[in-house]
C-alpha cells in the first residue's frame, strides 16, 4: 500500500522538497518524507527509496538482548556473502528466511554475557531491507544532515496536520511530504529481532 501511495503522491501537484510548495507536477522530482520513529520500518523506507524519494524519518530505538550489551548493529551483515558475523568474530550463514543462528558458537564465547542470555545461543531475524534500516541508524547516530532537517521541518509539519489531518485522514498521523502535508501509510513490521525463539 505504501508503494502505491508514494507513486500517487509523486505525481500530485503542489508537492515539493524542503524549499517550499510547487504548483507544478512533482513527477520526476525527489520528495522528502518526514515521520517519527513509528514510520521507521524497512518496508516504508524501501517504498520511499524505490520511488526515488528521501526518507527523513527518525530510526526506531534498537533494543539489546542484554542491558548495555550488543545490538544487531554490532553484528556485521554481508549480504553478498550471505553471512552474519558477531563481535567475537564468529560467522554464520544467513538462511533463506533471513535467520542467523549462532547456537553452539555462543556456548564458550567470552562475550556471551554481553550478547545473549539464551541457553541455545543468539539468533537474529533480519528484515529484507536491513541495509536501509542500518544506514538510517548509522546516519542518525553520526548526526547527519537528515537529523538536522528532521528537527527543522518536522515540527512545522506537525503543526499543519495537528488540527485534524487531511480530508479522509485519521487526524493522528505525524508523517507528511515537505510542502504538502499528507497521511503516509505506516507499517506494523517489527524492528530486527534478536531472540531465543521466533
Amino acid at each position: 500500500m505504501a508503494a502505491e501511495f508514494l507513486a500517487a503522491e509523486a505525481g500530485s501537484p503542489g508537492s515539493a522538497g524542503p524549499g517550499g510548495p510547487d504548483n507544478g507536477a512533482a513527477a520526476g522530482r525527489e520528495l522528502s518524507w518526514y515521520g517519527d520513529s513509528a514510520y521507521g520500518t524497512g518496508d516504508l523506507r524501501g517504498a520511499i527509496c524505490e520511488a526515488g524519494h528521501q526518507a527523513v524519518i527518525k530510526p526506531r530505538p534498537l533494543p539489546a538482548p542484554v542491558e548495555g550489551g550488543f545490538t544487531v548493529d554490532d553484528l556485521t551483515v554481508d549480504e553478498e556473502a550471505g553471512t552474519v558475523t558477531c563481535p567475537a568474530g564468529h560467522a554464520v550463514a544467513l538462511s533463506r528466511t533471513r535467520v542467523a543462528t549462532f547456537g553452539v558458537l555462543c556456548r564458550n564465547c567470552p562475550l556471551r554475557a554481553r550478547c545473549t542470555t539464551c541457553k541455545t545461543g543468539r539468533k537474529l531475524v533480519l528484515h529484507p531491507r536491513d541495509d536501509l534500516l542500518r544506514a538510517a541508524r548509522a546516519g542518525w547516530a553520526a548526526g547527519s544532515g537528515l537529523r538536522k532537517d528532521y528537527r527543522t521541518y518536522r515540527p512545522n509539519v506537525e503543526r499543519v496536520i495537528a488540527p485534524g489531518g487531511p480530508p479522509g485522514g485519521d487526524g493522528g498521523s505525524s508523517s507528511a511530504t515537505a510542502g504538502r502535508p499528507g497521511i503516509m501509510p505506516g507499517s506494523s513490521a517489527a524492528p530486527p529481532r534478536s531472540t531465543c525463539a521466533t
